[in-house]
């Protein structure tokens, strides 16, 4: 793949301290000393503030000009840099709502409900269906969040996840079309489909969640960038001060360049390529599917599905199913539902494909019950979510949970999508049997009166 260091800023800055051979006085302790061992190579491009390497959050130099190239790739009123992931970018955008209403998709990321704990927002949650071949989630409608809008007046920002873990997009351009009528906000975390924009597949479809007023990208997640590399993107006109201080509330203040580096760099890569690349893995990944399908398993499909998610139906074997990959040498991202998920990038290897495919096949392929449940259970809510994240808690077995005010988010698995429970939400019995035959082991509910005069 062609060398791009000339169009990446923030990587030039970095590479070229790196052989400086300069004297250092400065942090990090470890002095770009190179230990024994492939690893601390890394040592040298890890570098801290200083003239030639800018500032993140009042940039003049080297990242003012990758984010000024980003902005322009991205088409945004202003796109900002992130070495604390989209979780950052999360709680950045969120902050601009603090101790007002904003109407969320339920399935929401744990850093969603952490600022509507943090920033005391009044959290309304709306729910999707499930999809009626797959039994998957599927995000609500923009339908489903007029009835919210309907119901709550006065909220001021509706935040969605879309794509989801599964691949499976919302509508955006419809949500951004009520929110401009209704004259709310409108936040996409779009963590999981940052690729959208360079596939001919998705790009500028109603599927596309850079439609939104703001934008949440997890470039990491799919794009050639270190973990924790994320984007923050305006489509809006905002206070660019303002943001950076929201961003700096919300992440470290020695955020790590080599990080910023790698998302110059992946911007630089997409910028010039990215629209071949994605769009012939694109057709890789759809010919993987088919051969699955071909061959009797149940795939996630559909237009609104991530054409690089590859969701595979197992069942009740998927944990053994996942195991068995694993011995293989192969790491999907998540089992969930009976399904593995697994996220394919133009930066695979035609030969991991090529395992990842006669590995499958050596499977037989499991149909889902008509019986199969797919209720979703709506928990009743009553605490707010900064209530129930900031009070007295105590942590219980789950059978003892049942009735109980969750004081946390509940998930099966990580990374922490798709709750079962959040702050404020009271658990079910049927949600306290699951947790007990999952062995989730204890949860943290909110302490009655009883265990707080037990502790006094």
């Amino acid at each position: 793949m062609e060398f791009f260091e000339n169009d990446a800023p923030i990587f030039r800055a970095i590479t070229s301290y790196a052989a400086l051979n300069h004297a250092s006085f400065h942090t990090p302790g470890h002095k770009s000393l190179i230990f024994n061992g492939d690893f601390f190579s890394i040592y040298k491009y890890d570098a801290t503030e200083i003239p030639c390497t800018d500032e993140l959050y009042s940039p003049t130099g080297c990242i003012a000009q990758g984010e000024s190239l980003a902005t322009e790739l991205f088409r945004s009123y202003h796109t900002f840099f992130s070495a604390g992931g989209a979780s950052q970018c999360v709680k950045a955008a969120l902050a601009e709502f603090a101790g007002k209403k904003v109407i969320f998709d339920r399935n929401i990321h744990f850093s969603a409900a952490a600022a509507a704990a943090f920033y005391g927002i009044d959290a309304v949650f709306v729910w999707g269906k499930c999809d009626e071949k797959t039994f998957l989630p599927i995000p609500p409608t923009a339908e489903d969040f007029r009835r919210a809008v309907e119901e709550n007046p006065d909220a001021e920002a509706i935040f969605l996840t879309s794509p989801n873990y599964f691949g499976i997009a919302a509508d955006c351009l419809s949500v951004r079309k009520l929110c401009d009528e209704k004259n709310l906000t409108f936040i996409a975390d779009n963590s999981h489909g940052t690729h959208f924009f360079f596939c001919e597949k998705t790009k500028n479809t109603s599927y596309d969640a850079h439609f939104a007023h703001v934008v949440i990208d997890s470039a990491h997640k799919t794009l050639p960038v270190m973990t924790g590399g994320a984007f923050l993107h305006y489509n809006k006109e905002v206070s660019l001060s303002a943001v950076r201080r929201r961003m700096m509330a919300a992440g470290s203040t020695s955020p790590s360049f080599s990080i910023l580096a790698s998302l110059d760099y992946g911007r630089a890569v997409c910028a010039s390529e990215g629209l071949k690349l994605y769009s012939d893995c694109c057709e890789k990944v759809e010919k993987l599917k088919k051969t699955l399908r071909n061959h009797g398993f149940l795939v996630a499909d559909g237009e609104n599905i991530d054409p690089l998610r590859l969701s595979v139906y197992f069942g009740e074997s998927c944990a053994s199913a996942e195991r068995f990959l694993e011995e293989n040498k192969i790491y999907p991202e998540m089992s969930s539902s009976g399904f593995l998920v697994f996220i394919i990038t133009p930066f695979n290897e035609i030969s991991h494909l090529e395992l990842l495919e006669k590995t499958l096949l050596t499977f037989n392929p499991v149909e889902i019950s008509e019986n199969f449940n797919c209720k979703i259970s709506i928990p009743q809510r009553k605490l707010s979510v900064r209530e129930a994240f900031f009070a007295d808690r105590e942590d219980v077995l789950p059978l003892e949970s049942a009735g109980r005010i969750s004081a946390e988010m509940i998930a099966f698995h990580q990374p922490p999508c798709a709750p079962l429970a959040v702050p404020g939400e009271v658990i079910s019995e049927e949600l306290a049997l699951l947790l007990h035959e999952k062995d989730y082991g204890k949860t943290a509910v909110v302490a009655d009166k009883e265990s707080l005069l037990r502790r006094k």
